[in-house]
């Protein structure tokens, strides 16, 4: 049950009416958070006063396992800090958190964020630092308002593309394990102050040079090829005016990454080049756990840049069907949908499955919106589409793809929605692949389209593949696609 009153003077004073901030902080709180199996009094979010008043938490150092849900009833919090605790997970809840602009999370075990934390649109300061992240969480390009992240001692080996932050003046990544800092770097307009100390860093991009505000660069303990520039990196931060200008003039380790650049160009030279972009976030797709049980596993990717007249479109809708009957096994295998982009809203696309009934769209050449429970009594009669029903066979829930506006873009596997129908003109294609089987079912049809795609001239050099994640609710990532290792009879730049 609760616990008892006297132990929460902090509370007892809000009820009085004192203050508009919580402190839950110290050895007493500690120890009642211990002995409550590590979790918050539910009577701490029971007084619609104290919910309403509250703008600053703070629970810090208590031990505390889990965040409740009730949290989202703080409706004017603006401060929420629950650092040095024991979380492993937080609730979507606080994306319900609209006035909230410092979140700090530092010293506990996250390793992700929840998707819907993309909705915390006044979010300016946001501190991960020293947990379990392997990646900075994809949610956090889509936070516009931010103005210092800090990611500091996890264990990222990449960055996503934080190019879209326009406000962001702060970037913390020292101890982590970054490889390199991709040349996006250098749009970052409002960027002050960057620290990547004690990670792997071998070069600095040139592109770092174009910051036009960046005044304090920590680059201190990496093993940077470069001999002047490891110098000055490591006699501090007085130094960056001296570093950006070594960048500018370009230094004798350009000369050797470029020779490097040659010898893989060799051995590439001999199969065809695509660019694929990474971490651009266009869309992430959210794979609700409810989908395991009827058709697990769902890769996707974008296909940029199209010039797709009519003889093309032809037969690019003339290879799907071929792929499905051959390779796909009628579909048994795997089964591929194409989306026109443009028509979707993002940041992202959600894989539910529900009930027949409950599915709600006009699916593609057909005249009306039905439901799925009445699409499958047309498709009885529909010569082309009946043969297809034995894949959904006995199933009681049906797996759909949805975008942010609640619109169904397929039924698979069964098919596509109007909605999103592609066409000849269209330029940006979204593609999922989904399969009953296996993720290698999934991939190597997809590889199989897309290399298709490339012998008849629709996917060549001046069409990106961009990458998509499918993540899992809690944001964990399920599957990104393509991979290093996929696609293996082109040669990708990444």
């Amino acid at each position: 049950g609760p616990m008892p009153c006297d132990v929460w003077p902090q509370i007892r004073a809000l009820e009085e009416g004192k203050g508009r901030e919580l402190k839950l902080i110290g050895d007493e709180v500690r120890k009642q958070v211990e002995a409550n199996d590590g979790l918050l009094p539910p009577s701490l979010f029971e007084s619609a006063d104290i919910t309403e008043r509250l703008q600053g938490l703070k629970i810090e150092s208590i031990a505390l396992k889990k965040v409740p849900k009730d949290v989202q009833k703080l409706v004017n919090l603006k401060d929420l800090e629950l650092g040095g605790n024991c979380l492993t997970t937080l609730p979507p809840q606080v994306a319900a958190l609209g006035h909230l602009k410092t979140l700090v999370l530092a010293h506990n075990e996250l390793h992700c964020l929840p998707p819907a934390f993309a909705q915390l649109k006044s979010l300016q300061v946001l501190n991960l630092a020293y947990n379990a992240f392997e990646e900075i969480p994809f949610v956090v390009p889509h936070l516009q308002s931010l103005v210092s992240l800090d990611c500091s001692g996890n264990q990222i080996r990449n960055l996503p593309n934080l190019a879209r932050m326009k406000k962001l003046t702060t970037l913390q990544l020292s101890h982590n394990y970054v490889q390199e800092i991709p040349p996006w770097i250098g749009e970052m307009e409002a960027l002050k102050m960057m620290n990547i100390s004690y990670n792997q860093l071998n070069h600095l991009p040139m592109e770092l040079a174009n910051c036009p505000k960046l005044k304090d660069l920590s680059i201190t303990d990496n093993p940077l090829v470069d001999k002047k520039m490891a110098k000055l990196a490591d006699s501090g931060p007085c130094k960056t005016g001296d570093l950006l200008k070594l960048l500018r003039g370009g230094s004798k380790s350009k000369a050797k990454a470029s020779k490097q650049l040659a010898a893989k160009d060799a051995e590439d030279a001999d199969r065809p080049q695509v660019d694929v972009l990474r971490g651009c976030g266009t869309l992430e797709v959210v794979s609700r756990s409810a989908t395991r049980s009827v058709r697990p596993y769902l890769i996707c990717c974008i296909i940029r840049s199209l010039n797709m007249d009519e003889a093309a479109y032809r037969r690019f809708i003339q290879m799907q069907t071929e792929i499905h009957e051959g390779l796909g096994d009628s579909r048994n295998l795997a089964a591929l949908g194409t989306h026109d982009l443009d028509k979707l809203q993002g940041p992202f696309v959600y894989y539910e499955s529900r009930s027949a009934d409950q599915i709600r769209f006009q699916p593609l050449k057909y005249e009306q919106v039905v439901t799925a429970a009445e699409l499958l009594r047309l498709f009885e009669s529909d010569c082309h589409m009946k043969r297809h029903l034995k894949l959904v066979e006995g199933a009681n829930e049906f797996p759909f793809l949805l975008d942010a506006n609640d619109q169904v873009l397929s039924l698979l596997p069964l098919v596509n929605s109007e909605y999103s129908k592609c066409s000849p003109g269209m330029t940006n294609c979204f593609i999922e692949c989904s399969s009953a089987v296996d993720f290698a079912g999934a991939k190597q049809v997809m590889d199989a389209f897309l290399m298709q795609m490339h012998r008849e001239g629709i996917i060549n050099a001046a069409t990106p593949i961009e990458q998509v994640k499918v993540l899992d609710e809690a944001g964990l990532l399920r599957v990104l696609y393509p991979s290093k290792v996929d696609l293996p009879e082109l040669s990708l730049n990444f």
